[in-house]
């Protein structure tokens, strides 16, 4: 019913946050916002988004976190975001999610937790990332892990646990990562990650017990 003119802010941190009514935006003026912290956290109603501008924004930390009901997200415009931390945790209707410009990205920590419907993700630029703890915690539909850049990864706790449809991907990235010069953290990393296929299970079988 009502048009309002937030244009003059630069964040919309938190705009609908636990909105549980909230099942539509047709659109927005984004031009000039710098972060979408927390935006739909919470929408549980919420079944999709429009394409924003979202060219300035440097941090969408938890923007669709808890939007049970979200089945697809946009590509949107993520090349100045640096923060992407519980970004789309816990949106269990989402099967997959775009190739976003991640090449800013510095922390990608739990960015897709509880997402039990992801099947696929795809292999982002993460060179610049530090934390991926619990990035894809319990995404128990997954088939594959992208054997992603961890070469500036400190912290990888949790990573890929209870991961049980994997079948392949989870031996190369820890052997990768535990090659590196400086090993990240990587308590549980790998816990049940293709516990539930018979090749994952065999990749799981070669990953030492310190990183599971």
């Amino acid at each position: 019913e009502n048009v309002w003119d937030i244009t003059e802010y630069s964040s919309w941190n938190s705009l609908f946050y636990n909105n549980n009514n909230l099942l539509e935006v047709l659109g927005a003026n984004t031009t000039g916002l710098t972060t979408m912290e927390y935006m739909f956290n919470s929408c549980t109603s919420l079944t999709s988004v429009p394409l924003f501008d979202t060219s300035s924004v440097t941090s969408m930390k938890s923007m669709f976190h808890h939007c049970q009901l979200l089945t697809s997200i946009p590509l949107y415009d993520t090349s100045s975001v640096t923060d992407m931390s519980w970004m789309i945790g816990e949106c269990p209707l989402l099967t997959g999610v775009p190739l976003f410009d991640t090449s800013s990205a510095t922390d990608m920590s739990n960015m897709f937790y509880g997402c039990s419907g992801l099947v696929t993700v795809p292999l982002f630029d993460t060179s610049s990332v530090t934390t991926m703890k619990g990035m894809l915690q319990e995404c128990s539909s997954l088939t594959s892990i992208p054997l992603f850049d961890t070469s500036s990864v400190t912290d990888m706790t949790t990573m890929c646990f209870k991961c049980t449809s994997v079948e392949t991907g989870a031996l190369a990235l820890y052997q990768q990562a535990s090659s590196q010069a400086s090993v990240p953290t990587h308590q549980w990393t790998f816990t049940n990650c293709g516990s539930g296929t018979v090749s994952g299970a065999q990749e799981l079988s070669q990953i030492p017990s310190g990183w599971k």
